[in-house]
């Protein structure tokens, strides 16, 4: 129904993780505050659940790193949303309804309007030098537009085997179980408000 689908609803019915508990999904391996991680993670509000493939921010914080971490998160999440609201403002099939599509004209559709969006920056963009290049490179300007990958799906040789057997199935219930790790996601945030606060430790708040 129109307007019943909050977070919650649509997590619920989402395919977001389908890939990633089926074990098709790109491995991922990252370490942070010495401790690796195995799954990426998106940034969400507070009303998403507990999961080790969410990282929140952090109600009403009361030490000074928790306070820096909330508004880092926070404000990373603001840009994330603005830049689908540019892409919104800028391209209306985006804004409008999905219109019960395929999926992969979905993905097609979104990756066409996010390469028109570049390439308009690109246009609009003053030439630049090498020297404003290398200096752009020094200063790490993180708001200048990067190429990324598209991943095509899998292609056989790096995920585990999706059947319909015991053995296959405890992998299933395994990864579903990762995914869902509230000890996981507890763990996941204090080593990135650990990890932040010594890179940007001293700083004032």
């Amino acid at each position: 129904m129109s307007g019943s689908c909050n977070d919650l609803n649509v997590l619920a019915k989402s395919p977001l993780f389908d890939e990633l508990t089926a074990g098709r999904a790109p491995q991922i391996q990252f370490q942070v505050n010495n401790r690796i991680h195995n799954l990426g993670y998106y940034l969400a509000d507070g009303i998403y659940p507990q999961w080790a493939t969410f990282v929140k921010s952090i109600p009403r914080p009361t030490r000074p790193k928790d306070l820096k971490f909330s508004q880092a998160q926070e404000g990373y999440r603001k840009d994330v949303e603005r830049c689908f609201g540019i892409l919104q403002t800028r391209f209306s099939i985006v804004r409008g309804a999905a219109r019960m599509w395929e999926r992969e004209d979905l993905r097609f559709i979104m990756l066409t309007c996010i390469i028109l969006h570049n390439m308009i920056i690109e246009d609009e963009r003053p030439d630049d030098s090498d020297e404003d290049l290398e200096s752009d490179e020094e200063e790490d300007n993180n708001m200048r537009p990067r190429l990324a990958q598209v991943w095509e799906g899998p292609t056989g040789a790096d995920f585990d085997p999706v059947g319909r057997d015991g053995y296959y199935f405890n992998g299933f219930m395994d990864r579903y179980d990762a995914i869902r790790s509230a000890n996981s996601h507890s763990n996941l945030q204090e080593d990135l408000i650990e990890h932040f606060w010594n890179v940007q430790g001293n700083m004032e708040i």
